[in-house]
């Protein structure tokens, strides 16, 4: 049986509940975080402190791998940018 690997993202803002994206690419869900945030009209003053947390599960094992900001762009744990690795 061949890994398992998804992205999710937790959204949460003032007025609302903690709710979870899931998508099968990094790019996927930062496109997904961020066409919320248009729809909403929202910024990042809305963002609660876990909101944009961005967590990787392969093999039903979850880590936290960074963050995804108000604008879609992804960081890792330094705060670097980071880029979704090339399919191989």
């Amino acid at each position: 049986m061949g890994s398992q690997n998804r992205f999710s993202v937790v959204l949460h803002v003032d007025g609302s509940k903690a709710q979870t994206i899931t998508s099968p690419t990094m790019a996927e869900a930062a496109r997904e975080f961020r066409e919320y945030f248009v729809m909403n009209c929202l910024g990042a003053s809305s963002m609660k402190r876990d909101c944009g947390k961005l967590y990787q599960t392969i093999d039903g094992k979850q880590k936290h791998i960074g963050r995804i900001s108000y604008n879609g762009r992804i960081w890792d744990l330094l705060n670097n940018e980071m880029t979704e690795p090339a399919a191989q």
